[in-house]
């Protein structure tokens, strides 16, 4: 039974008639299970996570913010409403994806709203350990690391490329229709980023527009691009089709491996928690939501 979701002024009274409650929001179900399954490994069992899609945010507010319609930008609008309330920021969390906000310069975020440290919740499950434990247990791959090796710098070039196209597009404003990166190598065809910029044009009219304009805010991007680690570089969608294919194209035929979401699922069942415990995220929720971490300081 799905149950009547509250409007930004419900939730602000419940969080101030109620102090001991505590509680994340997040974009969607995968974001929420894997920040559910990291609290609980930091024994932290007081806090709830939901779903934005628990909050009924007007798609007015987001547009008065000068935002597009989408999760994230209803968690942002809910942060915004909430920020001069300061009573209650230690009681909730706005977790989104930082996107392209790192190749953009703009990673920096008001209290409640907080960033991911990679452009995704799925950048923490972008390490050896938990592809080593992929790759052995659900491809049964027999010479793990040197299969998780070849296939990170297969992938993460052709990720990092396309990502960089998505800042360099949401910089200029437009709303070119991208094109699928599964779509754009196989066994015989080598990734192209010109090709792939041709078929973008192509696909939206946008031929010169995308030759004129492009170059100049790509290059100032790719300049900033290198001082980032490649975890704020990679588009998690991206990531997981360039992955997919990738391990089609090495004669793997799981199934999983034609769901990008079953994927990411199974790479979220491969992980340890010493592979992610140092992560800059979970260090963000360990100190706004741990009280012995809070009275140790």
């Amino acid at each position: 039974m799905n149950l009547p979701r509250k409007t930004i002024n419900e939730l602000r009274a419940r969080l101030n008639r109620e102090p001991t409650i505590r509680e994340i929001y997040v974009e969607g179900l995968f974001d929420r299970d894997l920040f559910r399954w990291i609290l609980n490994q930091l024994d932290i069992f007081d806090v709830r996570v939901y779903t934005i899609s628990a909050i009924n945010v007007p798609d007015e507010l987001v547009l008065k913010l000068g935002l597009t319609i989408g999760e994230r930008q209803r968690i942002q609008a809910v942060a915004h409403e909430l920020e001069q309330d300061t009573h209650i920021h230690d009681q909730v969390a706005m977790v989104i994806d930082a996107d392209q906000d790192y190749l953009l310069d703009r990673a920096r975020y008001a209290t409640p709203l907080i960033g991911t440290a990679g452009t995704c919740a799925e950048m923490l499950l972008w390490n050896d350990e938990v592809l080593h434990k992929f790759f052995s247990m659900a491809l049964s791959c027999e010479d793990v690391e040197d299969a998780v090796k070849k296939t990170k710098e297969f992938v993460e070039p052709i990720v990092i490329a396309v990502c960089l196209f998505r800042a360099a597009k949401e910089s200029l404003g437009e709303n070119w229709i991208l094109i699928d990166i599964e779509d754009t190598f196989d066994r015989k065809k080598q990734f192209s980023f010109e090709d792939y910029c041709v078929k973008v044009g192509h696909k939206n009219a946008a031929i010169t527009a995308i030759k004129e304009l492009l170059p100049p805010v790509l290059e100032a991007i790719d300049k900033r691009a290198r001082d980032l680690n490649v975890l704020q570089k990679m588009h998690g969608h991206d990531l997981m089709g360039a992955l997919a294919r990738k391990l089609r194209i090495d004669g793997f035929t799981h199934h999983f491996l034609h769901d990008r979401e079953e994927l990411g699922r199974l790479l979220m069942a491969s992980v340890e928690w010493v592979a992610v415990r140092n992560d800059l995220t979970v260090e963000l929720l360990k100190n706004k939501f741990d009280k012995h971490a809070s009275a140790s300081e």
